[in-house]
C-alpha cells in the first residue's frame, strides 16, 4: 500500500460549520456506507472529541464486517512505546507463551486479561488486536 492509496477526510480545527460535537451514529453510520460502497474492511478513525454511546454501539454492530479502529486526537500527541513512564513491553512469541503456559501450568484461558479496559489500554490500541496476545513488562 502506498501513501497516495490512503484516503483522508479532514476539516479545520477552527471551522465550526457542520462539526458534530461528538462524532454520532449519523457520521459512523455515513463512513461505514462509504467503506462498504469502496470495499474497503478496514479503517482508522481520528476524532478530536469522544465517541457518543450510541456510536461505540454503532462500531460493535459492524465489527464482523469492517474493523475500525478509533483514536482521539489527543491520544496521538505522544508516543506510548517511547514514554519515559511507560515500562518497556514486548509481546511473547508463541514459542514463549508456550514455555509459559508449560511452567506455570495454566491454561491460557486462565492467565489474567485485560477484558473490560482492552479498547482504552494505549498500548493494547498500539498492538491492534492484543486482546489475544500475553505481553511481557520489563
Amino acid at each position: 500500500m502506498k501513501r497516495e492509496d490512503l484516503q483522508l477526510n479532514k476539516t479545520k480545527r477552527n471551522d465550526s460549520s457542520d462539526q458534530e460535537a461528538k462524532v454520532g451514529v449519523k457520521t459512523m453510520k455515513t463512513y461505514t456506507n462509504r467503506m462498504k460502497s469502496e470495499n474497503v474492511f478496514r479503517a482508522i478513525l481520528v476524532v478530536q472529541q469522544n465517541l457518543t454511546p450510541f456510536a461505540r454501539t454503532c462500531i460493535s454492530e459492524i465489527s464482523s464486517k469492517f474493523h475500525l479502529e478509533v483514536f482521539q486526537e489527543a491520544e496521538l500527541l505522544v508516543n506510548i512505546k517511547e514514554h519515559v513512564l511507560v515500562p518497556e513491553q514486548q509481546v511473547l512469541t508463541t514459542e514463549e507463551k508456550k514455555t509459559l503456559l508449560e511452567r506455570y501450568t495454566v491454561k491460557e484461558t486462565q492467565v489474567g486479561r485485560l477484558t473490560a479496559g482492552v479498547q482504552y489500554e494505549p498500548d493494547c490500541k498500539y498492538y491492534s488486536d492484543s486482546f489475544f496476545k500475553i505481553f511481557k513488562v520489563s
